[in-house]
């Protein structure tokens, strides 16, 4: 006689995410020393690392403004080439069949976004929690550079909060992807490869749904 299989855990679930994609341009400089390269001081090689730290420094002192005009760029861009972006719609419609294909219903909540929210802020409140568990989704895409001399590359962070359906926290945890392509070397050319850079950021994106899915056990 067959066993009963045990019961889905969370068997109703309810996903809020960001309806808004936000698409950034980041970009960090720094320097490491004024080390020679057998770890020396070198007073020659120091006063060339003085004018690049100067650099430096003034760079970080617009950093903020580059950025938001960069993402603000890239952006239009994008939009101007597609109406809707639709790269969080696709990651959450994936994530959501992941979900049913193991058995579980699945419904989706589209919010606005709040940069003021965090994972902590409670429910947002089109969240009906009439016995559905409620996985929150806080996502972040960009295309981001370590330093001023590394490529843009895809960066993308998924922070999720599970609760189950009394709205007793689960798990809270974040996914990162740092990986990928297309890369560029420069700016300009990341503005004229943005639909290229977008796919890659969804490609990225769309690889986190395994992680965020382990946050749902499969019955033994």
């Amino acid at each position: 006689m067959a066993s009963t299989p045990p019961p889905l855990q969370y068997p109703k679930v309810e996903i809020d995410y960001d309806a808004d994609a936000e698409l950034l341009v980041q970009e960090q400089s720094g320097f490491n020393g004024m080390a020679s390269a057998t770890g020396t001081f070198n007073p020659i090689a120091a006063i060339a690392v003085i004018g690049v730290l100067a650099a430096n420094i003034a760079s970080q002192a617009t950093l903020p403004s580059r950025v938001k005009s960069r993402s603000d760029e890239f952006n239009a861009a994008i939009h101007n080439t597609m109406a809707h972006p639709d790269i969080n719609q696709a990651y959450v419609e994936a994530l959501a069949e992941s979900l049913r294909e193991s058995g579980r219903e699945v419904k989706l909540i589209p919010r606005r976004r709040d940069v003021s929210q965090s994972v902590s802020s409670g429910a947002p409140p089109n969240v009906a929690v009439d016995g559905y568990a409620r996985l929150s989704l806080w996502i972040t895409t960009a295309y981001g550079a370590e330093d001023m001399t590394a490529p843009f590359h895809p960066m993308v962070a998924v922070k999720y909060a599970l609760s189950d359906a009394q709205q007793k926290p689960v798990v809270e945890k974040q996914v990162n992807f740092k990986r990928g392509s297309p890369r560029f070397f420069t700016y300009s050319g990341l503005l004229a490869g943005h639909m290229a850079a977008y796919e890659g950021m969804k490609e990225g994106l769309l690889g986190t749904v395994s992680e965020v899915t382990s946050a749902f056990p499969s019955p033994e």
